[in-house]
């Protein structure tokens, strides 16, 4: 056997074990978790507490997670992953005036749109141009207050109004409801205010 015949043997010993190799190891790729919610509305049993042959859920491949190393299961109460507030302007739909008609003809929607959304508000008074009722998702706490407003060239105040809450579906009406102390302060000072003007 010549010196020649010797490398090509050995090079073609070489790829075929190449082959052989590539054929037996498959791309390497990350680990697969079973990925699912049981709050999922449009298949609530889908996330069962025991996942068996019997359902139509398979592990997902977890590349798409930088650096994935475990999978998770979390069972109990989960913290709450959106937030669901009613959203509508009384200019827009004449519904959203009263809490009544909100909470039977419109339903709260999902906050995805506004970042890090944490609260419901809803806002009654003047706001564009007139007055109206507005309900939303806000992610800054703006409190729960009333004030009187008169602007410029305005004949008369108006009584603006904000609420806000921190769960689903808060905003339909107020719950903010004056205590004695502010009633009776509002009352001295406009008693007051009657009596020095004459």
């Amino acid at each position: 056997m010549d010196l020649s015949s010797s490398r090509c043997t050995r090079g073609i010993f070489a790829l075929l074990l190449l082959l052989q190799l590539a054929l037996t190891f498959q791309t390497a790729h990350g680990f697969e978790c079973y990925r699912c919610m049981s709050t999922n509305s449009s298949r609530p049993f889908l996330c069962n507490e025991f996942l068996t042959h019997g359902y139509d859920i398979e592990p997902e491949s977890c590349d798409d997670v930088y650096g994935a190393k475990y999978c998770v299961k979390h069972i109990g109460r989960f913290e709450v992953l959106t937030l669901d507030c009613y959203q509508c302007t009384s200019a827009e739909e004449w519904k959203c005036e009263n809490p009544e008609l909100v909470t039977n003809y419109l339903q709260p929607r999902n906050c995805n749109h506004v970042f890090e959304a944490q609260y419901c508000v809803k806002t009654v008074g003047r706001y564009g141009g007139g007055i109206g009722t507005k309900r939303f998702c806000s992610s800054v706490d703006l409190g729960n207050y009333c004030d009187y407003v008169k602007q410029p060239g305005d004949k008369l105040t108006y009584r603006t109004c904000v609420f806000t809450c921190d769960t689903n579906g808060c905003n339909p009406a107020p719950d903010l409801k004056p205590s004695k102390l502010v009633n009776s302060f509002l009352a001295v000072v406009s008693f007051g205010f009657a009596i020095f003007r004459r």
